[in-house]
């Protein structure tokens, strides 16, 4: 079991550092990216506002080559932009602009690339977000981090069967934290790291398992089929936020999923007054994507509890559910990972360059020796011990 949890360490430690420091950093992805980009984030009210109908269509006759122009962001706030997805393929994968838009002038503040035209050329938040799920490496990436979860389950599961039986002393502070000397310093902070981020570790790595569970469709390796280009409006969308406030006053708009020439379409938001271990993107209200007449109204306090449990997921994983306390301790824990997998690392390095036997873990668990009685020693014997 040592060996195994030594192998996983080894074989994730590189990519588990990548996405421990990055998802540390993207826990205040909103703030850093309104600080990195204020000409994108931050409009002057004015005394009236631009309809969203012209803004859409504004957006696609702009790109008519794209087959998707929706709203992804409302508005939060009166200073915020109109924020939009515009998605086209490009060289057979799907790839997606933001573009933000003054809700009171409808001016275009700017653009930046997304999805699949992330590169380190685009914008800093974009690059990080998208090494943080995929490595930037596409597809191929999304599905390394859902198996780097995997080893991760794994890696905890093994480590506490390994150190069984420290965990209780560690979470009652009786192993104390001595860093006096490189190798034994490692192993105790390896072993009181480990402990203590074991349950973060969990819940991280199974919410980002199920986010990503798509790479194990075949559908998600298929290319994606040509698009008609996104068609005009054939309803008016503020006429639809209004019947929507009217009929369900409690839900709050975030954004409306992409709308078709025919069939179903959605806007997505939260609901005032719900738990707050639910997400706020788990509300909807489903509309008719050609009259813009609501069909269905879904608000998070009335999904059953499998719905419930799936909008844990997001607030679970991104610390969204607790406010700037919750999420300062995200951060904090999100480096955990990349101490473990130094630690790690160099234990094992240590570990084969002293040439330590390959069996049975001698190097770290060694069979307690019997006590010897000194009455039955020679003098020979007690020199040598004291010596």
């Amino acid at each position: 079991m040592f060996r195994l949890h030594s192998a996983l360490g080894v074989i994730s430690a590189v990519g588990l550092a990548v996405v421990s420091a990055s998802g540390a950093a993207l826990v205040f992805h909103g703030e850093l990216d309104r600080a990195l980009s204020p000409e994108l984030h931050r409009v002057e009210p004015g005394p009236r506002r631009v309809s969203y109908d012209e803004i859409f269509e504004g957006s696609r006759r702009r790109h008519p080559d794209a087959h998707a122009v929706r709203i992804w962001r409302f508005p939060a706030a009166p200073d915020r932009p109109v924020e939009l997805q515009i998605s086209r393929l490009e060289e057979g994968a799907e790839a997606w602009r933001f573009e933000y838009v003054d809700p009171y002038t409808g001016h275009v503040l700017g653009a930046r690339a997304g999805g699949g035209e992330a590169s380190l050329s685009a914008h800093p938040m974009d690059v990080l977000l998208w090494l943080h799920t995929s490595f930037l490496l596409g597809k191929r990436g999304q599905a390394a981090v859902a198996l780097l979860s995997i080893l991760v389950l794994a890696s905890v599961l093994t480590g506490l069967i390994v150190y069984r039986r420290s965990v209780t002393k560690i979470l009652l502070f009786r192993v104390p934290l001595r860093l006096r000397g490189s190798r034994a310093g490692s192993s105790t902070l390896h072993r009181v790291l480990g402990v203590w981020s074991a349950l973060f570790l969990v819940v991280i790595a199974s919410t980002g398992l199920f986010m990503l569970r798509a790479v194990f469709t075949s559908s998600f390796w298929e290319a994606p089929a040509p698009r008609p280009p996104q068609p005009a409006l054939t309803f008016s969308i503020d006429a639809l936020l209004a019947r929507a406030r009217e009929d369900a006053p409690a839900f709050v708009p975030r954004g409306m999923r992409r709308i078709t020439g025919d069939g179903e379409s959605a806007l997505f938001g939260d609901q005032r007054n719900r738990s707050f271990l639910l997400g706020e993107y788990s509300s909807e209200v489903k509309f008719d994507a050609r009259t813009g007449e609501i069909r269905k109204i879904r608000l998070t306090n009335d999904r059953s509890p499998a719905g419930k449990l799936e909008s844990m997921v997001g607030p679970a994983h991104f610390g969204t559910w607790g406010g700037t306390p919750v999420r300062v301790l995200y951060m904090l824990l999100g480096l955990a990972p990349l101490l473990l997998s130094i630690t790690g690392l160099y234990l094992w390095w240590r570990r084969r360059s002293a040439g330590v036997p390959r069996r049975r873990g001698e190097a770290y668990f060694r069979p307690a020796q019997p006590a010897r009685d000194a009455r039955t020693e020679g003098p020979e014997h007690l020199t040598a011990r004291v010596r």
